[in-house]
């Protein structure tokens, strides 16, 4: 019996691996969200009519609180043989005995999400791969309108592909297909407003009134912001220590 422990917020590096663990054997995928450890234990302790062992995936394992997690824990002390059991999850606390049983029977791996330069360089890779001439500053700009989200952007480069062909990908052709994170660039929009940047404001601005936003609700998340940035500085002018 194998155990592989899956952390860190790079969905699309953990999802290679599973792949790569699986080499073609039936998955058997569960969310934690949704299910008790007993059905997992139940999961491993099962077998094929071909004498398979059985590849069993637990997704998003910090739905989870610490008796549950302590039942795989149990289980991993006496695993059934044959039996793969792979376990994704944000993260786990560095003394929590679900970790220190995984590095004991098996491997735990991290897979950190690249931002900012790195992702935009890993974007204009994968977009090589799969026939996409995509220039630096387009593919930040779609970086940009899926929020950093890897899953989304294979997604959307495989549209870019088909779309533009052997052609170069331009901002018009980002425009055109693939529609901004709208909950997210809200977010940045006020947070550009507070930090004083003007040029990026105005371009996420655009971007929200294109995509058909309120302006009603627009002027509420600006008022918002900026009643928050003045309780701040009041707070601070009052002396009050900064946590």
């Amino acid at each position: 019996m194998t155990v592989y422990l899956l952390l860190g917020d790079d969905e699309e590096r953990k999802s290679r691996g599973v792949d790569k663990l699986r080499a073609g054997r039936t998955l058997e995928a569960y969310d934690a969200s949704a299910i008790g450890p007993e059905t997992i234990v139940s999961a491993c302790n099962s077998f094929s009519l071909f004498g398979e062992g059985p590849f069993v995936v637990l997704r998003d394992l910090d739905a989870w609180n610490a008796a549950q997690k302590a039942v795989i824990v149990d289980y991993l002390e006496d695993p059934s043989p044959g039996s793969d059991l792979i376990l994704l999850g944000k993260k786990l606390g560095s003394r929590e005995r679900l970790l220190s049983a995984v590095k004991k029977s098996g491997e735990v791996h991290t897979f950190e999400q690249p931002t900012g330069k790195a992702l935009v360089k890993w974007l204009v890779g994968h977009a090589k791969k799969v026939g996409l001439d995509l220039p630096e500053d387009v593919a930040e700009d779609l970086a940009n309108r899926c929020s950093g989200d890897k899953m989304r952007l294979l997604q959307e480069t495989e549209k870019l592909a088909l779309y533009v062909g052997e052609g170069t990908a331009t901002h018009n052709d980002v425009a055109a297909l693939c529609p901004p994170d709208i909950q997210s660039n809200i977010f940045a929009f006020v947070d550009s407003l507070a930090a004083g940047e003007r040029d990026r404001a105005i371009e996420l601005l655009e971007d929200l009134i294109g995509t058909g936003e309120p302006p009603l609700r627009l002027t509420f998340m600006i008022r918002r912001q900026f009643q928050l940035v003045a309780r701040a500085r009041a707070l601070i002018e009052r002396g009050t220590p900064q946590k």
